[in-house]
């Protein structure tokens, strides 16, 4: 094996992370541009064709593309928890104040956006072009969109959640 053909392979997975993030950016563009509803479509479908061509050697490659895509979409998606700027409340200055709410969004967008690595993990295993496999992957989707929902509540609930963020 060539030393080039050794590169490639070294480096496949950078194309598809990039492509993955470009979905990602895609699906959750409709928070930013309401009329680009259209868009999601498009992002969702890239990002099951990446995970569908894919071939991953291992289940952290294969969980890989769906982490990041999981967490890109959480994080543009909460682009609305940096409107709360200034943080006066918690008397931390400017400085302190935006780190705290930059590790906040980092956390809960990676809260929400981890559970799309075990979909990857399913899509990859069990997932096939026929519409039994479509239909099931779909009505998956839906249910791990609940499931971020309660991730969230549970992270912002009232003086519940985690850190006294009282979002809620």
């Amino acid at each position: 094996m060539s030393n080039h053909t050794q590169v490639q392979k070294q480096y496949a997975i950078l194309p598809t992370m990039y492509r993955v993030v470009f979905a990602a950016v895609l699906s959750a563009s409709w928070v930013l541009i309401p009329q680009a509803w259209f868009l999601p479509i498009i992002g969702v479908a890239l990002f099951l064709h990446t995970l569908h061509t894919r071939t991953a050697t291992s289940l952290l490659k294969t969980a890989l593309p769906g982490t990041v895509f999981g967490v890109t979409y959480a994080a543009c998606a909460l682009l609305w928890f940096w409107d709360i700027l200034p943080l006066d409340w918690i008397d931390a200055g400017l400085i302190g104040g935006t780190l705290v709410l930059f590790l906040s969004w980092l956390f809960v967008a990676g809260a929400m956006g981890s559970i799309f690595g075990l979909f990857s993990i399913a899509y990859r295993r069990f997932g096939s072009l026929s519409v039994l496999s479509s239909l099931f992957f779909a009505s998956l989707w839906v249910l791990l969109e609940y499931a971020q929902m309660w991730i969230f509540a549970f992270l912002t609930w009232g003086t519940a959640s985690a850190k006294s963020a009282h979002f809620s």
